[in-house]
């Protein structure tokens, strides 16, 4: 899986030296939630695993979650050493040594830790979980269709959408780092398909799906230019919300604020029919994903945009009829 024959790129030279000064105290594994990096992250762990190199322990973030906040510093205090996957903001948690594996547009999270677990160990017969992690993607990838040789695409379908429905749903950190540790054990689809961990995360999609059908139907409330969605949900589903409501009249900005899934912040996404219509909010948003912000710039940011105060609606409460899902 090498680009380059023998030359070795800098992350496996990084990796290898990281090892090498962790080899008598282990490596505590830290995710994203999310396919890509909980796919990522269970690469790593069975390539530990392989490799016999001590994998002490996994943690997963959920939404929201600062890998630099107090609550995680004193977690991670004790740990030998950091693999850090997936998580963008590269900031230093403590005086252990760190390794922060990201994906870009060349190598996604998933294929570049296929690629550097193979340095480890062989993970051929892992190509299904990079996959978890790919499949999803509008381009082709050769490990997808490595996967699909011998694995079933629904199946590889359905993990990243359980996956997918733990990041989204009220306890992200917990329910994917279960799901970590399962794909690390699982040696096949679908045997991680009837694990009991699966059949939580399945009740979980239920949940997420419940409260994605309930947030679309909040009335938004129009500005200047723009219109606001506003509710409060444990579900982080801002950007499906957002996706729902882009029909609107061309050029107006479709603001999706979630008060619920991140506590004491608001979860604002932003899509606009033309891009240039966001210009002017590049201030405090943007439109490549979910912006936190605090309550108080949040109204006042409504306020600028002429978006008139309203009770905001929980939508978490009470049965849903399910068949009323969007499509």
């Amino acid at each position: 899986m090498h680009d380059c024959g023998d030359v070795q790129h800098q992350d496996e030279v990084d990796l290898a030296a990281f090892i090498r000064s962790v080899a008598d105290r282990g490596v505590h594994i830290v995710c994203a939630a999310g396919p890509q990096s909980v796919a990522a992250a269970a690469l790593f762990g069975k390539a530990f695993k392989r490799a016999r190199v001590r994998h002490v322990a996994t943690t997963a973030l959920g939404f929201g979650e600062r890998i630099d906040s107090p609550s995680l510093r004193a977690w991670l205090a004790d740990a030998p050493a950091l693999l850090v996957v997936g998580m963008e903001a590269r900031r230093s948690v403590g005086d252990m040594p760190q390794l922060w594996i990201d994906g870009d547009e060349d190598e996604p999270l998933a294929a570049r830790a296929f690629r550097l677990g193979e340095t480890l160990a062989m993970l051929g017969d892992a190509s299904w979980c990079a996959a978890v992690g790919l499949i999803g993607r509008a381009e082709p990838h050769v490990l997808v269709e490595r996967a699909l040789s011998r694995h079933a695409r629904a199946d590889l379908e359905a993990i990243a959408e359980l996956l997918d429905a733990a990041a989204r749903g009220p306890e992200p950190a917990q329910e994917s780092l279960n799901a970590t540790e399962m794909l690390i054990a699982a040696p096949e689809p679908r045997r991680f398909l009837a694990s009991v961990p699966a059949e939580v995360l399945r009740r979980t999609q239920l949940v997420v799906r419940s409260e994605l059908a309930r947030a679309t139907r909040v009335r938004p409330r129009p500005g200047f230019g723009v219109v606001v969605v506003e509710y409060e949900s444990a579900c982080h589903v801002e950007d499906l919300v957002a996706e729902r409501w882009r029909g609107l009249r061309a050029g107006t900005v479709v603001l999706v604020a979630n008060h619920g899934a991140v506590d004491g912040m608001v979860a604002v996404t932003a899509r606009a029919a033309v891009r240039e219509a966001l210009d002017r909010l590049r201030y405090a948003l943007s439109d490549e994903g979910t912006t936190l912000l605090d309550p108080a710039t949040w109204a006042q940011l409504c306020q600028r945009l002429g978006v008139a105060p309203a009770e905001i609606e929980r939508i978490g409460d009470g049965a849903f009829e399910l068949s009323a899902l969007p499509n």
